[in-house]
């Protein structure tokens, strides 16, 4: 069980990483359309802060578009606001099934141990009921083979 757990978290790391990739490409191509100066720097930044369960890049992007808007910047600060909800649905619709692929899981139950986790432990939760919902699909899976 310490074996499969401990290769289940190597795969959720995985399908963080690539989800991060994917949400990094996204930030810089957006940034880089709007005209940001260090728009690789701030990709970077927002795609790290992204991986906060809760907040992600709206703790930094909604900010950010509401300075642009009140200080004259209108459309940057649209185009901010837009990046954020491309951003957001990105992890919303690809984070169970990139974890789920990667754990061998449904994304439905991936999602639903993802939100679990994070409803009873926070960030704790969130990494590791995915997992923990791996290793017992594995188990019970091991099982129900040993006893055919």
């Amino acid at each position: 069980v310490q074996r499969t757990a401990a290769n289940q978290l190597g795969h959720w790391c995985r399908a963080e990483g690539k989800l991060v990739g994917l949400i990094f490409l996204e930030l810089a191509l957006g940034l880089a359309l709007l005209g940001i100066k260090r728009w690789l720097f701030f990709a970077a930044l927002i795609a790290l802060v992204d991986l906060l369960p809760l907040v992600g890049s709206g703790l930094m992007l909604l900010p950010w578009a509401a300075v642009r808007f009140v200080l004259g910047g209108q459309l940057q600060a649209l185009g901010l606001a837009l990046l954020w909800l491309c951003v957001w649905t990105t992890r919303t619709v690809m984070e169970p099934r990139l974890v789920g692929r990667q754990l061998q899981l449904p994304s439905a139950i991936s999602f639903f141990a993802a939100i679990l986790g994070a409803k009873l432990w926070g960030l704790k939760g969130l990494i590791l009921f995915p997992v923990l919902a791996a290793v017992a699909v594995s188990f019970f899976s091991a099982q129900s083979v040993a006893k055919k």
